[in-house]
């Protein structure tokens, strides 16, 4: 029996999708690879200077909540260094939570979490 593979990109859409819903205004942050060109149905990508190593995918924010900072990774992905220190460190600023999510599941969870948490304020 074939596995279906969800790819890191399937992911961060249906996040978005789903916060999108939730009244979260997200942004996509691109780090590394942008696209350049299109040939036909390819695209070229060039690397984009990195300002900050480490910046998470997504930035969310959402009146009455506190800035949220996602770092989606495939199933399988993995940390890097530079990564877990920014969201180390953003979970040390007053008003910022950060986390790193393999699953939709997990955002709908946090999300929960942070409406029981700030609705009630």
């Amino acid at each position: 029996m074939n596995k279906l593979k969800i790819t890191e990109n399937q992911t961060t859409q249906a996040i978005i999708q789903y916060l999108t819903l939730k009244k979260w205004r997200v942004w996509k942050i691109y780090n590394g690879s942008i696209p350049a060109r299109v040939f036909g149905n390819k695209i070229i990508y060039k690397k984009k200077k990195v300002e900050e190593r480490g910046l998470p995918d997504l930035f969310c924010m959402r009146e009455g909540f506190p800035m949220l900072w996602l770092e989606v990774k495939s199933p399988g992905g993995r940390v890097r260094p530079e990564q877990k220190d920014f969201i180390e460190r953003a979970m040390k600023t007053q008003n910022g939570w950060a986390h790193v999510v393999w699953l939709v599941d997990e955002v709908i969870e946090l999300n929960r979490v942070l409406e029981d948490k700030y609705k009630q304020l």
